[in-house]
């Protein structure tokens, strides 16, 4: 590609992805192979969240400042540079919010060294990200058209000043629409560890009867597959 005088630009060594640009021609390529002429390399770089993040920085698309890390002592340098900020520690490649740790501020490094721990478990890469609150919204587009827009919502119950939490996501989980193992549109709500602990930094716990109306996130991640609506 150099002798031709094509612009290569590597976007991730151990995922063998690499951008080649010549005469306004943009070609993504993983493992040699797999080139626009397979559809299949448009979910390829989704997949891989530092391309993605590399491809909508190029469209002019804001993304969360972020770095890589290879190992927790890497990781915990790395998130020095975020004390003060809530941060993002997730697997470079997972779906479904696993490995995917939110820390707000004033958290330390002990709880740093977990996040990292955890996410290590599901890749040999992590990335830590500035973390963005807001609303998220998932944008579908087939073509050149936008044909469905979804607003998704953290685990959370409903308060009505009578139950416990525990008893809301008991009844919650009773509406048919829930399962579990993605055979329904959504997931049962859990109250493992990442809940409690949630919960904790809420000055809550699963026996917290919450007010008439009162709503309470079970989790920071809105993911279906946790519980989201």
């Amino acid at each position: 590609a150099l002798l031709r005088g094509i612009k290569v630009e590597v976007l991730d060594w151990e995922d063998n992805f690499i951008c080649l640009t010549r005469g306004g021609k943009v070609e993504y390529i993983k493992q040699a192979t797999k080139t626009s002429l397979d559809t299949y390399i448009a979910p390829l770089i989704m997949e891989n969240k530092v391309v993605t993040k590399v491809v909508l920085k190029e469209q002019g698309i804001r993304v969360p400042e972020g770095s890589v890390v290879h190992s927790v002592e890497e990781g915990l340098q790395e998130s020095r540079h975020y004390f003060g900020k809530a941060l993002v520690l997730k697997p470079k490649s997972t779906n479904f919010g696993l490995g995917v740790a939110i820390l707000q501020n004033n958290y330390t490094e002990v709880e740093v060294k977990t996040a990292l721990e955890l996410a290590f478990q599901y890749d040999s890469s992590v990335l830590l990200e500035e973390y963005i609150t807001g609303k998220e919204y998932r944008i579908l587009v087939i073509g050149d058209e936008v044909t469905a827009v979804l607003h998704r919502a953290p685990a959370n119950v409903q308060g009505d000043g009578i139950h416990t939490i525990r008893e809301l996501v008991e009844e919650k989980n009773k509406n048919p629409l829930r399962g579990k193992g993605y055979v329904t549109p959504l997931e049962k709500l859990f109250l493992g560890q990442t809940e409690n602990e949630f919960l904790s930094m809420q000055e809550k716990n699963p026996e917290y009867i919450p007010d008439l109306n009162e709503v309470v996130y079970l989790r920071e991640n809105s993911n279906i597959s946790t519980g989201g609506d």
